[in-house]
């Protein structure tokens, strides 16, 4: 008698589809093969393993996999669709790779390689209903794991299945980023996103991943939008109305825009409200709407590639045009759900405050499009002097290259962005690149580069101005000191030129001036590594920001009235998700060792702390609690011996995800476990 190899069993099965994968195959095969085979080594099967699942097979867009139970199921789905908004939150807006995941529980027909039955093709079809980055569950998945740990969920209606006589209930799975972000789970309540809202991760403040259902990047920075008890509501407009209608009335979209302004930024006037909500109604999608608190404004995407992009584009820009990070408001037809207290998040936008080198992918609040410009893409490599001006009006960027000399080149492109009919006199232009620099966040309206600027590295001293040739670069360098932070004694300052004097290139010399103190960086792969260097590793060790004195044997000019500038740097700041490129300070092979740049997909509990002497990062991943990791890691800082040669104090980097290193820690953040 033939015996028969299938069995039935009870199983919830778990199916995930990546969004728009013969696109991203088709644009570039070898990149998108890579990053999927990366994410099913470092994210999806660890994520299974630790929830006791077992891959079926692999489907070459996604995967077909099974549980013994239901929550082990979902927990996997939101381990792998925080972990897969993580990995994307510095990629190109169309270069992430996004899944659906659909999962169902019930009868299942186990063969060797392979399930069928009904349960299995139910969560097919879930996961098609699924948002892009989120999740759809049936009923019964729902009743099994409601109550079990912190998720929730919103009903999506009844889902008709062809062979399956009765409708299949289907909920959106809701739950805590800030919990999923470092590792572990809470039980108190948290504002949470819902899954047709996803767009960008990001970049999370406190660090939130997009989840299943829901959460937008920011690189940065990660922040969350509450959720009101009825959740989001998607309103579609209104119908014009029949012809014989005398007044239309306003929309319920309108009506729920004109809520949320009043609420999140109450300093805007009444009539600007009204303006924004009927703009909005009648904008093309993809769109978005964000709103600036203080100053009081509002600002609008419309007729974007996607409503991800539409999203980015608005608070990119807002925070650009405005100066301050805004709140996001709707989405399409989805507007946002009052947060508890009426709280708004402002939502940091990382590409706002980039600050490297020039990179087609970093420029904030453009379409696609306008990246992929030819003299965008060669940018980097045209002939100096060179610069790029951006004004957050109408997707314009304006490049200029092979100009007479730097400031030629930064007046140009600044000329040309002002000229530009479709900016409004009320929109600023920006100086985005000087040479192959980004100083987007200098915020500067007019050239960086003083008259007849080189565009090279700083000139050798036999080029600088014959004042400064007469004079030693020691002497100099002393008497600068001496003028810039007098309450320094004579020694500490005659010493510091001495040595600067003798260093090698690349090197830089800056300056605290409140607390008085000094920095220097030497032996950098360029000067202007050197400069940016400096300047990150003396705000990080004096808390403030600090000046520019000196890059390689050229002195700093002195400002007429001796009000040296503070230079604000971004990386001293950053406050979103480990991102190796974000670190201040250090040499860029810090930045490419391994542990640093598997960081993010390593075991938790983890954490990391910093030194700026040397921007040295030691990383724990895998401890056996949160405070451990933390405790170990900054010991491993603190018993470092190039730190105790110089001296040097020791922060804490970040904790699982999140970098905290603004609150300038120097004990562990998370409190000790229970026993």
């Amino acid at each position: 008698m033939r015996q028969s190899t299938e069995q039935r069993r009870l199983l919830a099965v778990v199916v995930a589809d990546i969004v728009g994968y013969s696109r991203l195959m088709a644009e570039n095969e070898a990149d998108t093969f890579y990053r999927l085979k990366d994410f099913q080594n470092s994210l999806i099967t660890p994520a299974l393993e630790r929830n006791h699942g077992h891959v079926v097979k692999w489907t070459g867009d996604g995967f077909l996999a099974t549980f013994d139970s239901a929550v082990d199921a979902v927990r996997a789905a939101v381990e792998i669709q925080s972990g897969a908004a993580s990995a994307g939150a510095s990629s190109a807006d169309d270069r992430r790779i996004r899944f659906r995941i659909g999962i169902n529980s019930g009868d299942v027909i186990v063969v060797p390689g392979d399930v069928y039955g009904d349960t299995v093709n139910v969560a097919a079809r879930l996961e098609t209903l699924a948002e892009p980055g989120g999740i759809c569950i049936s009923r019964g998945v729902r009743d099994t794991v409601r109550g079990k740990f912190s998720v929730e969920f919103e009903d999506r209606g009844e889902l008709a299945v062809k062979n399956i006589p009765d409708p299949v209930g289907t909920f959106s799975v809701i739950f805590d980023p800030i919990a999923w972000t470092i590792g572990r789970e809470e039980t108190l309540p948290r504002p949470r996103l819902r899954a047709s809202l996803l767009h960008r991760p990001l970049y999370l403040g406190a660090a939130a991943l997009a989840l299943v259902v829901g959460a937008v990047a920011i690189g940065s920075s990660w922040y969350f939008l509450g959720r009101s008890a009825s959740g989001p509501t998607k309103i579609e407009a209104a119908q014009p109305p029949p012809a014989a209608a005398a007044v239309p009335s306003a929309s319920p979209l309108h009506d729920e825009l004109m809520a949320r302004a009043a609420a999140a930024a109450p300093g805007l006037p009444a009539k600007a409200r009204e303006e924004m909500a009927s703009g909005y109604e009648d904008a093309r999608a993809h769109k978005a709407q964000a709103l600036s608190v203080e100053p009081a404004g509002s600002w609008r995407t419309g007729d974007r590639p996607t409503a991800e992009n539409a999203e980015d584009a608005a608070l990119e820009n807002c925070q650009l045009f405005y100066g301050h990070p805004c709140v996001l408001i709707a989405v399409d037809g989805v507007v946002q759900p009052q947060p508890p207290g009426d709280r708004w998040p402002r939502r940091v936008m990382p590409r706002v405050a980039y600050a490297g080198a020039f990179d087609p992918a970093q420029i904030p609040g453009v379409a696609p499009g306008i990246r992929e410009r030819t003299d965008i893409l060669k940018y980097h490599s045209a002939p100096a002097p060179k610069a790029a001006a951006l004004t957050p009006r109408g997707d314009r960027m304006f490049t200029v290259v092979g100009a007479a000399n730097q400031r030629a080149a930064e007046e140009e492109a600044l000329r040309q962005c002002n000229a530009e009919p479709i900016r409004r006199q009320n929109t600023a232009c920006f100086l985005y690149a000087a040479a192959d620099r980004v100083v987007l966040a200098l915020r500067l309206t007019a050239p960086l580069s003083g008259p007849e600027t080189p565009a090279a590295s700083p000139p050798p001293a036999a080029s600088t101005p014959a004042a400064a040739a007469a004079v030693p670069l020691r002497e100099a360098l002393s008497t600068r000191l001496a003028s810039v932070v007098p309450s320094l004694p004579a020694k500490m300052r005659e010493n510091a030129a001495r040595f600067y004097k003798t260093a090698p290139d690349n090197k830089a010399q800056v300056a605290s001036l409140e607390p008085a103190g000094l920095w220097r960086t030497a032996q950098r792969p360029s000067a202007e590594d050197a400069e940016m260097s400096a300047l990150e590793s003396c705000q990080i060790a004096h808390g403030q920001p600090c000046v520019l004195l000196a890059v390689n044997d050229t002195l700093q000019a002195a400002p007429p009235d001796d009000k040296w500038p503070r230079r604000d740097m971004v990386r001293a700041r950053y406050a979103g998700l480990f991102d190796p490129e974000q670190i201040p300070g250090s040499l860029p092979g810090m930045r490419r060792r391994g542990d640093v740049i598997n960081y993010r997909s390593a075991r938790s509990p983890k954490a990391a702390a910093f030194t700026p002497n040397r921007g040295k990062v030691f990383i724990v991943t895998g401890a056996a609690s949160q405070r451990a990791a933390e405790e170990e890691a900054l010991k491993a800082c603190d018993e470092d011996p190039i730190r105790k040669t110089d001296n040097g104090i020791c922060f804490l980097y970040a904790v699982g995800d999140q970098v905290v290193l603004p609150r300038r820690l120097k004990e562990p953040l998370s409190a000790t476990p229970p026993r």
